[in-house]
């Protein structure tokens, strides 16, 4: 296995974590998150995790929530969840954020444009969860599934 951490060390900077995969069966195995550190949270612009089920995502997650958590960062965020993620997410302890949906909310979209919000508000939002308790969650994942 070779996992490693590209951090940019200036503020706002995009970093990543990455798992590849080295020998035999584990060469299956690899993905990508992409995250932002703002003053805030851990911002989570990107994941890849491959294949699908494999826990994999949860290793990542934990990483970046460890992340968090080590610079002193409550929340962490997800950016333009898929739908495909969404359990996975909320496994995680995450949740669509209340910003995300109030921004929908306000949008002054004509009634035959109900559908784009309808869209909107399922796949486009914001998801966000306490740092320590994404974190936590992340790691009862991994304990379940690679031990």
């Amino acid at each position: 296995m070779q996992t490693s951490i590209e951090r940019n060390p200036i503020p706002g900077s995009e970093s990543r974590i990455s798992y590849v995969g080295v020998d035999g069966a584990a060469a299956l195995y690899h993905g990508y998150l992409d995250y932002k550190l703002n003053e805030n949270a851990l911002e989570i612009h990107t994941m890849t995790a491959l294949p699908h089920g494999s826990g994999l995502g949860s290793l990542l997650l934990y990483v970046a929530a460890l992340e968090a958590v080590m610079n002193c960062l409550g929340r962490i965020e997800a950016f333009n969840v898929a739908a495909t993620a969404r359990g996975f997410y909320l496994g995680a302890g995450m949740h669509p954020s209340r910003a995300s949906r109030e921004n929908i909310q306000k949008m002054d979209l004509q009634r035959n444009e109900f559908d784009i919000k309808f869209h909107l508000a399922r796949n486009a939002g914001t998801w966000d969860g306490m740092a320590r308790h994404v974190k936590d969650n992340a790691f009862k994942s991994i304990e379940s599934r690679w031990t």
